[in-house]
C-alpha cells in the first residue's frame, strides 16, 4: 500500500513538472511571436524638410538633416532635385549639403527642391529650400551703344519709358528749346522718329511719363513761354494720343509712379516756383483724388524720385526749399508716412537723379547733381528694401560723363541711360544724346 502511494505521488510530480514546462514553453513561443509581430508592424518613415537660407552659400555648407521616424537607420539617397546637382546627401545620416553654390541664386532659382528616399522606409521626403535675396553689387560695366542712322537731338529734362518692346524718348529740352517729339527703338541702336496721328501733347520739359494700364502716360511739365501745364495724355501705341483729363494743379518736376493699381503724382513745383508735398492719385487719369495724409510727411520738394518696392511707396532725395536732401520716406497706403533711418552708407544729397525698380525686388538710383557744389554725379546705388543702400563701384567707364537730368529705364533685362546735362549750369547746359547700357 505504501509502495503504491509512493508510485502515484512520483507520477503526479512528474506530470506537474511536464505541465509547467509545457506552459513555460507556450508562453515563450507567444512572447516571441508578439515580439516579432511588433517589430514587423513598426513603420519607418521620412520627415519632410523645409528651410530658408540666404542665397550664395558656400559649397559644402550644411542645409539640414532629413529626419527618420522609427528605429531603423536607412541608407539615404536623392531621387530627384531641381535644379539638378544643387545638393548632396550623406547616405548614413541624411545630412544635406550644398553641392553647387552657383545654383543657389535667388534671381535664377528662388526655390530649390528635392525628393529624398531611403531603403526600408515607407515614403519619400520632400525637401524645400527657400532662398532669401541678398544685396549684391553689380560686377560688370556700362557700355556705350553705337547708334546707326538718325537719333534724337542732345537734350535733358526729357522722359524715357519701356513700352511694347521698345524704348521711347519723349519731349524734353535741347539747345533750340522745348520739344514734343517722340522717338522709339527696339535695341537702342536704330531709332525712329514717330509721327503722331492727330493731336498730341504740346512742347514741354520737366514733365512726367510712365507706363500704366497698357498705355504711355504724359503729365504736366513746363511749355514754351515757361507756362506750367496740368494736362494728362495717354496713348495705347505711342502714336495715337488722347488728352484724358487734368491734374488739379499746374505742376512740373513732380514724380510719377504706379502703386495699388493707380497712378500717383507726388510733390513737384507749382505756380511761383512753389515747392509742394501734395499727393494725387487716379485709376483712370480723369478723376484725381487728393490724398489726405496724417502725421509726419516729407517736406515740400521737387526733382525728387518716387518709386514702389516691397508693396511700399517711397519718396527720396530732391530739392527741399533750396536745400538738396537725401532723406527717404515710405508709406504702405499713401497717407501714413514714415521717415526711414538709413544706414550710414547712403548716397549723398542730390536732385535730378533717376530711380527705377528691377524685377520688383531691387531699386536702382543713378546720377544727379549736388546742391552744395553744383557738381554732377556718375554713380549707381542699389537697395533691396529702399532704406539700406549699396554703392556699385566701377560700373561706369571713363567715357561716361558725369551728368544730371538724364533718363534711365529698365528694358529687356538691360539698364538704358539716355542723354542729360554734363555741365553744372542749367542756363548754359552741355547736352548729351548718348545711349549707354548695362546687360544682366
Amino acid at each position: 500500500m505504501i509502495l503504491w502511494c509512493q508510485y502515484n505521488l512520483n507520477n503526479e510530480l512528474k506530470m506537474k513538472k511536464t505541465l509547467k514546462f509545457t506552459n513555460l514553453l507556450m508562453f515563450a513561443v507567444l512572447l516571441i511571436s508578439f515580439s516579432c509581430s511588433d517589430d514587423d508592424s513598426v513603420e519607418i518613415t521620412l520627415e519632410d524638410l523645409t528651410v530658408t537660407i540666404d542665397e550664395n552659400p558656400l559649397n559644402g555648407q550644411i542645409i539640414g538633416t532629413v529626419e527618420v521616424m522609427g528605429t531603423s537607420s536607412p541608407d539615404f539617397s536623392i531621387s530627384s532635385q531641381t535644379p539638378n546637382g544643387a545638393l548632396n546627401i550623406d547616405a548614413s545620416s541624411g545630412e544635406l549639403t550644398v553641392a553647387d553654390a552657383a545654383l543657389f541664386d535667388f534671381e535664377t532659382n528662388p526655390v530649390i527642391t528635392a525628393t529624398i528616399s531611403a531603403i526600408g522606409t515607407s515614403n519619400t521626403a520632400a525637401v524645400t529650400i527657400n532662398l532669401l535675396d541678398t544685396h549684391e553689387a553689380l560686377t560688370g560695366q556700362f557700355s556705350e551703344v553705337t547708334v546707326t542712322g538718325n537719333i534724337f537731338s542732345a537734350r535733358w529734362r526729357h522722359q524715357v519709358v519701356s513700352f511694347n518692346n521698345k524704348i521711347w524718348v519723349i519731349g524734353g529740352e535741347d539747345t533750340s528749346g522745348r520739344k514734343n517729339d517722340i522717338w522709339s527703338s527696339t535695341d537702342g541702336i536704330t531709332w525712329q522718329e514717330e509721327t503722331p496721328i492727330g493731336n498730341h501733347f504740346s512742347e514741354r520739359t520737366l514733365h512726367t511719363a510712365i507706363v500704366f494700364d497698357d498705355k504711355i502716360w504724359v503729365i504736366g511739365g513746363r511749355t514754351i513761354g515757361n507756362s506750367l501745364l496740368n494736362d494728362v495724355w495717354s496713348s495705347p501705341d505711342g502714336v495715337t494720343w488722347t488728352q484724358v483729363g487734368n491734374v488739379p494743379l499746374f505742376i512740373d518736376t513732380a514724380s510719377l509712379t504706379v502703386f495699388e493699381n493707380k497712378l500717383w503724382l507726388v510733390g513737384g513745383r507749382t505756380a511761383g516756383s512753389q515747392n509742394n508735398s501734395d499727393i494725387f492719385s487716379t485709376s483712370d487719369g480723369i478723376t484725381w483724388d487728393v490724398e489726405t495724409t496724417t502725421g509726419s510727411l516729407f517736406s515740400p520738394r521737387f526733382l525728387h524720385q518716387a518709386f514702389v518696392l516691397n508693396n511700399k511707396l517711397f519718396v527720396t532725395g530732391g530739392n527741399d526749399n533750396s536745400t538738396v536732401v537725401n532723406d527717404t520716406w515710405s508709406s504702405t497706403d499713401g497717407t501714413n508716412w514714415l521717415e526711414e533711418n538709413s544706414n550710414s552708407n547712403i548716397y549723398s544729397p542730390r536732385y535730378y537723379h533717376n530711380t527705377f525698380v528691377k524685377n520688383n525686388d531691387t531699386v536702382f538710383l543713378i546720377g544727379g547733381a549736388s546742391g552744395s557744389t553744383g557738381a554732377n554725379y556718375k554713380d549707381l546705388w542699389t537697395s533691396i528694401d529702399g532704406v539700406n543702400w549699396l554703392e556699385n563701384v566701377d560700373v561706369f567707364p571713363a567715357g561716361y560723363s558725369v551728368r544730371r537730368g538724364q533718363q534711365t529705364v529698365f528694358h529687356n533685362d538691360t539698364i538704358i541711360v539716355i542723354g542729360g546735362n554734363s555741365g553744372s549750369s542749367s542756363s548754359s547746359p552741355t547736352l548729351l544724346n548718348d545711349v549707354w547700357k548695362y546687360d544682366f
